[in-house]
């Protein structure tokens, strides 16, 4: 019987355990429902006193047709509704029947709401010690957790609280979030300067009226070349739409006149069977969209009159001029491209040129063989290029000299940038083609009728960002472009080639207008035009201009100069005291034996010039070398007894201009003993008859290496502003690298400044990290020399094109408000400006440049920006070139003409040229700074150089 009482006390046990995992299943989607309890108000009570008692009726008889329903399904349905109506359930109002229950299924229901209110008393204790610790509640949670009266006040407190976090989340959104070219400041004019007219290099543009359709070209297999796609875009003319209007932009688009249905053929390029497939993708109206398509179809025209395409511009080989001097060609050609203006489209058009060197690759991979310190010493050289080309030395100088070359072969004129040199390769190698092998001896000898006479010379590997594969040119059938460094230090044939390049503004107006006669003259041409319903009016643009006052130069106290119609004030920096001379007691002077004889003369003519100007140089320690290398300049540079932080000044006089010891010295002194520096060629202070212009040019240039000031102008403020530069600069060396020079000034008047640089790879993820910490420390530097931070920041943005401003807008901008907001209730006026100088914009009048100080803000500037055009400079040779000056983000409401005199006044601050420069001076430091960085020292710089301008 014991036995028996056990099992039935065990299945007891059991049904009990599979009651309670029941209603654990039936109160987990909501764990807070509460049956409704009779206890409740009267008032409430009496109003639904009816109500429930039809519900009770309703519910019983639904009770009694559901007595055969399993207990399952009722906990399914109870599941179910909770899940759909968790928000009506926690109303009181509302009263929700439930199954009946077993006395110990109401024993647990109350053992778990006893748990419920311990758990409630739990967190309460939490939110308690939260509090405490002064840490933000989320409110959605207290509101679950809290809803008992006595915690309402808490719970109000909370959400007041959290509102205002949320406000101040809000805030920061709108200043970082990503503004959109709708949101960038509207476009302005100026109206300030004497109103001209000038000539440009701009032509109008007739617009379709007509839609025009795009398609797409897909090939599969895909096929890379695209003198091969062209192959087959020309085929799919010929059989598809031979008599529809199309243009094919090279790649993988179509554009047609008339709409076609899409379609698939199969066709047949060098034994390989292709599936071609074109689809319409788009369809552009009359007054969308045309730029690109404009661009293309101008393009074509340029390959329709014989040009020949070199990258993205076009030549004209008849046009060439020969140096056989020298060995070098030029190539005239031309520049375009088509953009929506502010009065419609425009083609912009210029005269380009392009030295091509009619000495072969393998001629100047030759030359660079025999020239090697490691055969300098001895009696002979390899008398064969495949010996010499053995040599680990040879190969590493051969390949440094060519990496990222362009180069020109001869067969067909097409450009290559050389990856890199490949020795373990010949024109014996074997390549693959349409599934054959053959070497390319063979391949050329097939395809080119060309013979190959080097059996032995290396090969230049190019590789192609859209192929996987590298492709291999042979040296002997390439022609070097470009000018080498030994061409750039000869003086007659850098005359030779300035005679060509530099175009005087009369010249360039009759050479763009008789080509664009030539072109509508040319056969096939006009009808062309017509086909595609696109006119270009043959006579040039003609824009509104102004020219701004030049600002005055304030040398001191008492004396202002005007630079004049040139933007020139040197003659009178030669005798004038300066704005801030400093004072050199302890400066070295390190010189090799060869330059013992002009030393004495030049030290007592530099004290001689810089006196007038202020600048007191006493006599210098001066350090003799005996050998002309990079380690006898180092070794003086290591001596503690020599060279130390009280040294001001160390002036290095150079046997030559070799590279590495100029790069070794700087790297040194900037880096490993911070100490700024003046490297001067030894034939630069043995000429006498310019001894005095040399010297009075070093010593303003060191005055500023040291901190010095030599000028200022009146800026257009009337508030504590900073002004940054930013420009980025290639690093030589690490070639994944790039350098950003960052530059602020650290007074209103843009006369000190604070610099830093940035080692950035290709992601540029590093400028955008330490763009916060070059703000926050700019705006400190700012405060400690003026007790007051900047109220208003104007960025000056070099090295981006226009295709990059949502970019800085998206990233830089938000970081530098990000610094901002780091400081305590303070939130400056922010003005950033892009500044394109790789522009091919042209101005002129009568014949003669633009003076310094125009203006151009209408006509030909962008349709939706807030931009212009400035020319700051006085140029004597050729034509001049602006600046484009874009204003991507203001907080300012600054108008148009008061940014344009403050840019050109910006252009006058550049020390170490005594007149304007093409863009403001924070500008060109950050430029100065990234390709000093960049070319020569390769490394972060020591802090103690951050206040001085030792990159000069």
């Amino acid at each position: 019987m014991k036995e028996k009482e056990k099992e039935k006390e065990k299945e007891e046990q059991k049904e009990e355990t599979k009651q309670e995992t029941k209603q654990e299943t039936i109160s987990k989607p909501k764990r807070e429902w509460k049956i409704p309890i009779k206890s409740q108000k009267e008032k409430e009570d009496n109003d639904n006193e009816k109500e429930k008692e039809k519900e009770k009726e309703q519910k019983e008889q639904k009770e009694q047709k559901e007595e055969i329903i399993d207990l399952k399904d009722i906990e399914n349905s109870i599941e179910n509704s909770l899940k759909d109506n968790q928000e009506t359930i926690s109303k009181p109002k509302r009263e929700w029947k439930i199954p009946i229950k077993s006395q110990k299924e109401k024993e647990k229901e109350d053992e778990k709401e006893k748990e419920k209110e311990k758990e409630k008393e739990k967190q309460d204790e939490k939110e308690k010690e939260k509090e405490k610790e002064k840490q933000i509640i989320d409110s959605t949670n207290s509101l679950k957790d809290n809803q008992e009266k006595d915690n309402q006040e808490k719970d109000n407190q909370e959400k007041d609280n959290q509102e205002k976090d949320n406000q101040e989340k809000d805030n920061k959104e709108k200043d970082n979030k990503i503004i959109l070219k709708s949101e960038m400041p509207k476009p302005q004019f100026g109206s300030v300067g004497k109103e001209i007219e000038l000539n440009t290099n701009y032509f109008t543009l007739g617009i379709l009226k007509e839609n025009v359709y795009q398609y797409s070209l897909k090939l599969d297999p895909d096929l890379k070349s695209l003198a091969a796609r062209r192959m087959v875009y020309e085929t799919l003319k010929k059989q598809n739409f031979d008599n529809v209007q199309t243009v094919f932009d090279g790649q993988d688009l179509i554009f047609s006149r008339k709409q076609f249905d899409n379609f698939e053929l199969k066709l047949k390029l060098r034994k390989t069977i292709y599936t071609a497939k074109v689809e319409q993708t788009k369809t552009l109206f009359s007054s969308e969209d045309h730029e690109q398509l404009f661009n293309i179809i101008f393009n074509d025209i340029l390959k329709r009159m014989k040009l020949h395409q070199i990258d993205r511009n076009f030549f004209d080989p008849k046009t060439k001029t020969q140096n056989k001097e020298h060995r070098f060609e030029l190539w005239q050609g031309y520049f375009s491209s088509i953009d929506e203006k502010k009065t419609g489209l425009k083609l912009n058009l210029d005269i380009i040129h392009k030295v091509v060197r009619t000495d072969s690759v393998l001629d100047y991979i030759n030359e660079l063989s025999l020239y090697n310190s490691k055969f300098s010493q001895k009696r002979f050289y390899p008398q064969s290029l495949e010996e010499r080309l053995k040599y680990p030395e040879i190969q590493k100088k051969i390949n440094k000299a060519l990496e990222r070359q362009i180069v020109m072969t001869t067969y067909n004129n097409k450009t290559y940038s050389v990856s890199s040199v490949d020795f373990n390769k010949s024109p014996n190698s074997e390549i693959e083609i349409d599934n054959k092998k053959m070497t390319l001896l063979e391949f050329y000898s097939t395809h080119y009728k060309i013979p190959i006479e080097s059996k032995t010379q290396p090969l230049l590997q190019i590789q192609q960002r859209n192929r996987t594969i590298p492709i291999y040119l042979i040296p002997e059938l390439c022609k070097m472009t470009g000018l080498t460094p030994q061409m750039r230090k000869d003086y007659k044939c850098m005359s030779a080639i300035s005679q060509h390049l530099f175009i005087s503004p009369a010249e360039r107006e009759q050479k763009l207008v008789t080509f664009i006669k030539k072109m509508q003259k040319t056969k096939e041409i006009p009808e062309y035009l017509k086909n595609w319903n696109m006119n270009i009016n043959p006579k040039l643009e003609k824009v509104p201009a102004r020219i701004l006052s030049p600002p005055e130069i304030i040398l001191n106290e008492r004396i202002k100069v005007n630079g004049g119609p040139n933007a020139n004030w040197t003659p009178s920096m030669k005798s004038t005291k300066i704005l801030s001379p400093q004072k050199f007691s302890k400066w070295i002077l390190i010189y090799p034996h060869k330059s013992q004889k002009p030393i004495s003369g030049f030290i007592s003519t530099l004290m001689k010039v810089a006196k007038p100007m202020g600048i007191f140089f006493a006599n210098p320690r001066e350090v003799l070398i005996k050998k002309e290398n990079a380690n006898e300049y180092l070794k003086i540079f290591k001596n503690a007894n020599i060279v130390n932080q009280s040294t001001d000044l160390i002036v290095c006089v150079l046997p030559n201009n070799n590279k590495f010891l100029y790069d070794s010295i700087k790297s040194f002194l900037t880096c490993q003993e911070p100490v700024p520096s003046q490297c001067i060629l030894s034939k630069t202070i043995s000429n006498q008859k310019k001894i005095y212009s040399v010297c009075t040019k070093i010593a303003l240039q060191v005055n500023c290496k040291v901190g010095g000031s030599l000028w200022k102008v009146n800026l257009p403020i009337q508030e504590p502003t900073m002004f940054i530069g930013i420009d980025v600069c290639h690093d030589t060396k690490q070639k994944a690298k790039s350098v950003a020079g960052l530059v602020s000034s650290t007074t209103s008047d843009c006369t000190n400044f604070y610099s830093n640089i940035i080692i950035q790879s290709k992601s540029g993820e590093e400028i955008i990290k330490k763009l916060y910490q070059f703000t926050r420390k700019s705006v400190k530097k700012f405060e400690e020399k003026n007790k007051k931070k900047p109220k208003h920041i104007f960025v000056y943005r070099d090295g981006v094109g226009e295709s990059q401003v949502r970019y800085v807008l998206e990233e830089e901008v938000a970081e530098m408000k990000r610094a901002f907001s780091s400081f305590k209730d303070y939130s400056p006026k922010l003005t950033v400006v892009i500044v394109e100088k790789r522009i091919k914009t042209r101005f002129w009048i009568n014949g003669e440049n633009a003076s310094p100080g125009t203006v151009v803000d209408s006509v030909i500037t962008k349709q939706d920006l807030f931009d212009f055009y400035l020319v700051p400079q006085s140029v004597h040779q050729g034509t001049a070139t602006p600046c484009h000056f874009i204003c991507a983000y203001d907080s300012s409401q600054i108008s148009a003409d008061n940014l344009q005199k403050l840019t050109y006044s910006l252009c006058h601050l550049y020390y170490n040229w005594s007149g304007t420069v093409r863009v403001p001076a924070v500008c060109q430091y950050a430029h100065k700074l990234s390709f000093l960085v960049g070319q020569s020292i390769h490394s972060e710089v020591d802090y103690r150089l951050f206040d001085k301008l030792y990159y000069l």
